[in-house]
């Protein structure tokens, strides 16, 4: 019932897991492909059942959240603390602000987001909504649906990636908005 909730943009985001699949023949039949994933799906549910069960989340929510921190981290070893920078905020009952929900709200992905871009009407709006999106904006990796289930235990509230330099792929994160702030202005130095 989770993906038949009116603000979902497409219900069946998130339930296709991302895996390398082999097919015997190519010309197969798109709805035996989709069940292909979503058995994928049922498998890594089966997986981590009992960590669901324990966490506040049902699995759609997991779904959710493990695709905001799947679009959000470049690396493996940031997924935990990126969950772990959200758990933070949702625990504060502040908007968790990410690109990556503001980019499917907009309906395209930015390097930089304007003021106007993050006060966009929007339910999958994290800028401007509290909590979790309506449903996933893409399909999350097993290792960010582990990240989201085991977050790191933190005290960053915020974090950034360097938006003019493509060669630093380094996760910035900060405790205080002062020191996001400083770092976003160091990072913005690469620009010019």
């Amino acid at each position: 019932t989770d993906i038949k909730q009116k603000d979902i943009i497409y219900p069946l985001e998130g339930y296709f897991f991302p895996a390398r699949y082999e097919l015997k023949d190519a010309d197969v039949d798109p709805e035996y492909v989709a069940f292909r994933f979503l058995d994928q799906t049922a498998v890594i549910y089966n997986k981590y059942e009992e960590d669901i069960e324990k966490s506040n989340f049902t699995f759609h929510e997991i779904l959710t959240f493990a695709s905001i921190v799947e679009h959000e981290a470049v690396y493996d070893e940031d997924r935990p603390v990126i969950a772990g920078v959200f758990y933070n905020r949702l625990a504060q009952n502040r908007r968790l602000e990410s690109c990556a929900t503001l980019g499917y709200a907009l309906g395209t992905w930015k390097t930089v987001y304007t003021i106007a871009d993050t006060e966009t009407e929007h339910p999958y709006n994290t800028y401007r909504n509290l909590g979790l999106p309506p449903g996933p904006g893409n399909a999350p990796g097993e290792k960010s649906i582990q990240a989201v289930l085991n977050p790191a235990e933190t005290d960053y509230l915020y974090f950034r990636a360097a938006v003019c330099d493509l060669n630093d792929n380094k996760t910035y994160f900060s405790k205080t908005y002062d020191e996001h702030r400083r770092i976003g202005r160091e990072l913005r130095k690469q620009c010019d």
